[in-house]
């Protein structure tokens, strides 16, 4: 028969805190051993689609799991290193065409006065669209967590940019009043 509980802890009282923590290292050991071997399977389960895309139709160790899942974080960094580069050459470019554009039409009304108005029309208008598209695009990229949760894999025309955008904002809005009222 079993020793019972109320015994165990009458016999732990008596023993030293040397003793004590001998007796706790093999639970303490098994804890630790049974949360790593928890992470493992869940790492398991979470990119299954990798293992098979790996190793199809193989028994994995530990030890594949782990690999598979650093290679897989290592390519997301990549990925997301490359799009946050990509975002800023174009945000780069959109800044100096913007910028180009707005010394050309300096130059154009004050060197060609007369002619002005015939030359700056399209170039002001075409000045005009592309600061819009740029703010657009500007939203797009500042929200875009917020577009993914709503709307994710869909490619957004500006008029759902900028219905979001005012959603965002008056959503924002309403949770800074409402703090505001909760608050001291």
């Amino acid at each position: 028969m079993a020793p019972s509980h109320a015994l165990m802890i009458h016999m732990e009282e008596k023993l030293l805190p040397k003793e004590k923590n001998k007796l706790r290292k093999p639970v303490v050991e098994k804890m630790r051993r049974d949360r790593i071997n928890s992470s493992i399977e869940q790492l398991k389960l979470l990119l299954e689609k990798e293992f098979q895309r790996h190793q199809p139709n193989s028994k994995l160790e530990k030890a594949d799991i782990l690999e598979v899942a650093v290679s897989y974080l290592k390519q997301q960094s990549q990925l997301q290193d490359q799009m946050f580069m990509h975002k800023n050459l174009e945000q780069d470019f959109n800044s100096g065409y913007l910028r180009c554009l707005k010394e050309a039409m300096h130059f154009l009304s004050y060197y060609e006065p007369k002619k002005e108005t015939q030359l700056r029309k399209p170039i002001v208008e075409k000045l005009r669209r592309d600061r819009i598209n740029s703010s657009i695009e500007q939203l797009k990229l500042l929200l875009e967590k917020e577009f993914q949760r709503h709307q994710p894999n869909s490619k957004l025309e500006k008029a759902d940019i900028l219905e979001m955008t005012v959603s965002y904002l008056k959503y924002s809005r309403a949770e800074r009043t409402q703090l505001r009222t909760i608050g001291p």
